[in-house]
C-alpha cells in the first residue's frame, strides 16, 4: 500500500482522465505502466499510479465532490454558453474497479456537454 504522507500530492491526482479533460488538460501517460490514460478513463490517477486504496480515495472525493470547468464545454437547451465557469459534481467510485459508476454532472441540470472536438469520452449511457 503506498505511504500517502510520503507523496507528493495535488488534487488534480485524484481526478480521473475523463474530468482532466473537462477542466482542458491532458494527464498524458502513467508513469508506473506506461499506458495511456485513455485505456484507463474512469480511474482517479492516484490508484493508477500510486496504488491508493480506492476507499480512501472516495472518502476524499465525496468530501471535496465539486470541480469547477471551463464554460466552452457547456451549453445549456437553447445552445448558447453559460455566463461562467461551471460546477460538476464528482461520481462516486465502484468499490471493486475504483472506476467512476457514472459521469460527472453540472449542478445545473439545464447544462449539457458540449466538445466540439470530441476529447473528453463519455459512457454510452451517459446524459450528457
Amino acid at each position: 500500500m503506498a505511504n500517502i504522507a510520503k507523496m507528493d500530492l495535488s488534487w488534480h491526482h485524484f481526478l480521473t482522465p475523463q474530468e482532466h479533460h473537462m477542466i482542458g488538460s491532458s494527464p498524458g501517460v502513467c508513469r508506473k505502466n506506461g499506458k495511456s490514460y485513455s485505456e484507463c478513463f474512469y480511474t482517479p490517477i492516484i490508484i493508477q499510479e500510486e496504488g491508493l486504496k480506492i476507499e480512501l480515495v472516495s472518502q476524499l472525493r465525496e468530501i471535496y465532490n465539486e470541480l469547477p470547468t471551463p464554460h466552452y464545454f457547456w451549453r445549456d437547451n437553447e445552445g448558447r454558453l453559460p455566463d461562467g465557469g461551471v460546477l460538476v459534481r464528482l461520481p462516486p467510485l465502484d468499490p471493486q474497479t475504483g472506476e467512476t459508476i457514472h459521469d460527472p454532472k453540472p449542478l445545473d441540470s439545464a447544462l449539457k456537454l458540449y466538445d466540439e472536438f470530441g476529447e473528453i469520452k463519455v459512457r454510452a449511457d451517459s446524459t450528457l
